[in-house]
C-alpha cells in the first residue's frame, strides 16, 4: 500500500515531503550511476585523454581531439620509446594552435607523446614558434582545392617510390606494438596481420612456427609484425629474408595511412644539435641562462656561412656539401648515424673498395674461400650501388667500407651519396613543377626553396583522419574492449575456469547450506544450539586467517590446481546456514506436517514446498555466492599456481598492472557486467520477497 493516502497526498505539506523524498532518491541514484558512467566513458579513452574525465569523450564530436588521438596512436611508440626527438614539421609532435588559426587548442602534454616533457628548450621553442603557422597551413590545405593537387602528386610519388624502394616505408599500427605480449596495446594493422596469419595457416600454430622459425606457445595473439627501425644505423632491412619479403608483400595491401614514408632529416637535425662545436657554453655562476635555440643556430650559421632560421630548416643534401665544417658534419652523420638503406655508392670508389678488400683479406684466394666465389683478382669485383643489393659477408664488407674514414681506407666522399625520401621528393617536385614558385602556387605553400620542402606528412595525416573519421571514432570506441577481450579469450581456459567456479559455488551454496539449515530447523536436535554456536564461531575469523591452513590441507590432499581446490573450501558457510535456519523457522510447521500426512518425503518437502516459499532468500544467497566466487582473486591465485587454472580475475589483475588507464577501465567495465547481469536476474525475485508479504 502507498505510504501517503490519496487524501493526505493532496495537502501542501505532504506534497513538499514527497518532493523532498523523491529529490533525495534521485540524488542518491545519481551518486550511484555517475561513477559507473564516468568509468564507462574513461574506458573509451587512450593515453591522450584518459585523464580528461568527461562523461562524453571529446573525440566523439571534436575532429581536433580525434586528430590528437590519431597522432598519438600512430606515432607515439616509434618516437617515444626509441627516443627519436623530431621537430614539428615531421612525424611526432602535437599539432596545436589558438583561436586565430581556426583550429581549436589541443595543447601538448606528456600524456600525448611521452617524450615531449623531455624536449630541450630549443625544441620547445621551435614548437611554439611554428605551431601557429603550421596549424594555419593545415587549415588552408584542408579548406581549398589545393589539397587535390597535393594528394594527386603524392600518390604518384608514393607509388613509384614503393615500387623501387619499399624499405623506405614504415608501418604504423594505430596502437603500441611491443615485444611483450602482455603489454601489447594492439593496433589495427597488427590485428589484421594476426588475422591474416591465422587464416593463412588455418589456425595451426605449430604450422606457423615451423614455417617462420618462431616458437609461440599460447596462440596467434602473440604474433608481432616486423619492427622497422629506420632511425637506427644498426638495423639493416633483411631484403633477402623470405619472411621479410613476405611481410613487404602483405604490407603493400594496407591502407595508405598505415604505411608512411619515414623521414630521415629529423635524425640529422638532432645530430647537428648534439655536435660538440655547436653546444652552447655553460653560463657562469649567477649569469642568466641564454636561449639555447638561438645559440645553436647562430653557431651553425657562423661556422657554415649560412642564414638558417632554425636547425629544423637545414636540409640533408644528397652529396657532401661545400665547406670543411659542413662537409665534416655531413660525412660523420652519413657514415655513423644514418641507416644503410639510404647509402648510394658511385664508381669513383671502386679502386678504394678493391684496396680495402685486399687489405682485409690479403690474397684473392682467401676472399673466395670466405665468400664462396671464384674471382681471379679483386679488379673483377664491381662496387654495388646499394648495400642492400648484396647479403651476408659481402654486405658486412660494404658497411665497414663505407663507415671507415677515407684516410683509413674507407669509401671516398666523392663516391658516397644518400637518397633519402626528402631528397627524392624534392627531385620529384623539381621535375614536375620546375621551381618553388610553381610548387607554392599549386599547393598553397610559401616555401623559400625546393630544398626547404619537407615531406607533407602533417597534411596527409589530417586528410587521412578527416577522410575516415567515422571509422576511426568507432575504432577508438571499441579499441580498449577489444584489447581486454582478446587478452582474456586468448589466455587458455580463463573463461571456462571462471564459469565452472561460479556455477559450482552457486550450486553448492543452494544445496549444502539449505539442507543443513533445513535439518536444524525441522528437527528439535538437542545439540542444535551448539552447532549454531560452532557455525557462528567461523564468522569471527577473517578468510585470510584460514587461507594458509586450507592451502596446506589441499596440498596434502594433492588437490592443488584443480577445480575441487577452488570449490571445496567454500562449500559450507556458517553465515548462510544461520540466516537460512532463522528464515525457515518463520515458516508455518503445519505446511510440512500436512505434506507428511499426504506421503511426501523430507526431500520432496524441501524441493517442492520450502524452495518455492524461500525463493527470495535463495536468490539473495545465490547472488552472494556468485559475487564471492567471481571476485575472489587472492584465493584463486594462491591455490592454483598453474596459469591454466587461473580465473578471470587473476588475468584482469595482470592486465591492469601493465596496460594504460583506459584499458584498465575497460577491464573493470567488463568485469562488472557479469555481476550486473546476475543482479538484474535475481533482483525481481528479491524484491518480490520484500514487497509481496506486505499485501497479505
Amino acid at each position: 500500500m502507498p505510504i501517503l493516502g490519496p487524501v493526505g497526498a493532496r495537502t501542501p505539506a505532504r506534497r513538499i515531503l514527497a518532493f523532498v523524498l523523491y529529490t533525495a532518491l534521485i540524488a542518491g541514484g545519481v551518486t550511484m550511476v555517475y561513477p559507473f558512467a564516468l568509468m564507462v566513458a574513461t574506458s573509451l579513452t587512450t593515453e591522450t585523454d584518459a585523464h580528461d574525465f568527461r562523461l562524453i569523450p571529446r573525440f566523439i564530436r571534436d575532429d581536433s581531439a580525434l586528430f590528437c588521438k590519431y597522432l598519438e596512436a600512430k606515432y607515439a611508440r616509434a618516437a617515444g620509446v626509441q627516443k627519436v626527438k623530431v621537430t614539428v614539421a615531421t612525424l611526432s609532435l602535437v599539432y596545436d594552435a589558438d583561436a586565430e588559426s581556426g583550429v581549436p587548442v589541443l595543447g601538448f602534454t606528456p600524456d600525448l607523446i611521452p617524450f615531449v616533457r623531455d624536449l630541450p628548450a630549443d625544441k620547445r621553442d621551435i614548437l611554439l614558434r611554428h605551431r601557429h603557422a603550421l596549424a594555419r597551413h593545415i587549415e588552408s590545405v584542408r579548406t581549398d582545392g589545393q589539397v587535390r593537387a597535393l594528394l594527386s602528386d603524392w600518390t604518384v610519388f608514393r607509388s613509384g617510390l614503393y615500387d623501387e624502394v619499399p624499405q623506405y616505408f614504415r608501418t604504423f599500427f594505430l596502437g603500441l606494438p611491443d615485444y611483450k605480449p602482455l603489454r601489447n596495446v594492439v593496433g589495427e594493422s597488427t590485428e589484421r596481420y594476426r588475422a591474416d596469419m591465422k587464416a593463412r595457416y588455418g589456425g595451426d600454430l605449430a604450422a606457423y612456427n615451423e614455417a617462420t622459425g618462431e616458437s609461440l606457445q599460447r596462440g596467434f595473439f602473440e604474433i608481432l609484425p616486423v619492427y622497422e627501425e629506420h632511425w637506427s644505423s644498426r638495423w639493416v632491412p633483411p631484403m633477402h629474408d623470405p619472411q621479410y619479403v613476405d611481410w613487404l608483400a602483405w604490407r603493400a595491401d594496407l591502407p595508405e595511412r598505415f604505411v608512411t614514408v619515414f623521414p630521415s632529416e629529423p635524425a640529422w637535425h638532432q645530430y647537428l644539435q648534439s655536435r660538440p662545436e655547436f653546444r652552447p657554453p655553460r653560463p657562469e655562476a649567477g649569469a642568466a641562462v641564454p636561449v639555447q635555440r638561438k645559440l645553436i643556430i647562430d653557431m651553425i650559421n657562423e661556422a657554415w656561412g649560412t642564414s638558417y632560421a632554425a636547425v629544423s630548416d637545414i636540409p640533408l643534401t644528397r652529396r657532401a656539401p661545400e665547406g670543411e665544417s659542413r662537409r665534416r658534419a655531413w660525412a660523420t652523420f652519413v657514415r655513423s648515424r644514418m641507416n644503410v638503406m639510404y647509402w648510394r655508392l658511385g664508381g669513383e670508389g671502386t679502386g678504394a673498395y678493391h684496396a680495402y678488400l685486399a687489405g682485409r683479406y690479403g690474397l684473392i684466394d682467401r676472399y673466395n674461400a670466405a665468400h664462396e666465389t671464384a674471382f681471379s683478382s679483386y679488379e673483377e669485383l664491381a662496387l654495388p650501388e646499394q648495400v642492400l643489393s648484396v647479403s651476408g659477408l659481402s654486405q658486412a664488407d660494404l658497411i665497414d667500407f663505407v663507415r671507415r674514414a677515407e684516410d683509413k681506407g674507407g669509401c671516398p666522399l666523392v663516391a658516397l651519396s644518400v637518397d633519402t625520401p626528402e631528397v627524392l621528393y624534392r627531385d620529384f617536385l623539381a621535375e614536375r613543377y620546375g621551381d618553388v614558385s610553381a610548387v607554392n602556387a599549386a599547393y598553397g605553400w610559401s616555401a623559400s626553396a625546393i630544398d626547404r620542402i619537407d615531406l607533407p606528412i602533417p597534411e596527409l595525416d589530417w586528410y587521412h583522419m578527416t577522410a575516415e573519421k567515422g571509422y576511426l571514432r568507432r575504432w577508438f570506441l571499441s579499441r580498449n574492449y577489444r584489447i581486454t577481450w582478446d587478452f582474456l579469450a586468448g589466455h587458455g581456459r580463463a573463461l571456462v575456469n571462471t564459469a565452472v567456479l561460479c556455477g559450482g559455488a552457486v550450486l553448492f551454496a543452494l544445496t549444502v547450506n539449505p539442507l543443513c539449515a533445513y535439518a536444524l530447523s525441522r528437527y528439535n536436535l538437542p545439540y542444535a544450539g551448539r552447532i549454531i554456536i560452532f557455525l557462528l564461531a567461523t564468522m569471527a575469523f577473517p578468510p585470510s586467517v584460514a587461507m594458509i591452513p586450507n592451502f596446506l590441507l589441499l596440498r596434502n590432499l594433492h588437490m592443488l590446481n584443480t577445480y575441487w581446490a577452488l570449490l571445496l573450501p567454500g562449500v559450507g558457510n556458517g553465515f548462510m546456514v544461520f540466516m537460512m535456519k532463522g528464515f525457515f523457522d518463520t515458516l508455518p510447521r503445519e505446511i510440512f506436517e500436512a505434506a507428511r500426512i499426504d506421503g511426501a518425503s523430507e526431500m520432496r518437502s524441501f524441493f517442492q514446498i520450502l524452495i518455492p516459499l524461500c525463493r527470495p532468500v535463495f536468490a539473495f544467497f545465490a547472488l552472494g555466492a556468485f559475487t564471492g566466487a567471481y571476485g575472489g582473486f587472492m584465493w584463486a591465485f594462491t591455490i592454483c599456481p598453474d596459469e591454466r587454472m587461473w580465473t578471470l580475475m587473476v588475468f584482469l589483475y595482470q592486465l591492469q598492472a601493465v596496460q594504460p588507464f583506459g584499458v584498465q577501465m575497460a577491464a573493470l567495465v567488463i568485469a562488472a557486467l557479469p555481476t550486473l547481469a546476475v543482479f538484474t536476474v535475481v533482483q525481481n525475485i528479491i524484491l518480490r520477497g520484500i514487497v509481496l508479504p506486505s499485501f497479505h
